[in-house]
């Protein structure tokens, strides 16, 4: 199942950096059915759009939200923010609304292959 990244800053690290840790409010499919350890699939940037990578996805943990992002600093230097603060703020700005009982569940995604990438419009 495909990995969107439509947020720039996550997206721009795993494609110069070549790994990214990213959070999601919902378990992926194949962690779900208990399929290994890792997930062989490739990611995007918007749905249905052009495939710009082939990627292993690791599920790191499930966490619980805390509103300081404290379960977030182990992963801040690989995510592709500055820091914990920013990456809440996009996530607060990009993702559904939580509250005390929500958890969700940080992936490390990695390169396995890139696509050349074709600027659109051209």
């Amino acid at each position: 199942m495909v990995i969107l990244f439509s947020v720039p800053e996550a997206r721009d690290q795993l494609l110069n950096k070549g790994v990214v840790y990213t959070f999601r409010w919902d378990r992926r499919a194949h962690f779900v059915k208990n399929k290994g350890p890792k997930e062989y699939t490739w990611a995007n940037e918007r749905r249905r759009g052009k495939k710009i990578a082939d990627v292993i996805v690791e599920e790191i943990d499930k966490f619980w939200y805390d509103y300081a992002g404290n379960f977030l600093e182990p992963f801040v230097d690989e995510s592709g923010f500055p820091n914990v603060d920013v990456w809440l703020h996009k996530l607060w700005r990009v993702t559904h609304p939580w509250n005390e009982t929500s958890h969700g569940y940080v992936y490390r995604v990695t390169i396995n292959s890139q696509q050349l990438r074709i600027k659109e419009g051209v």
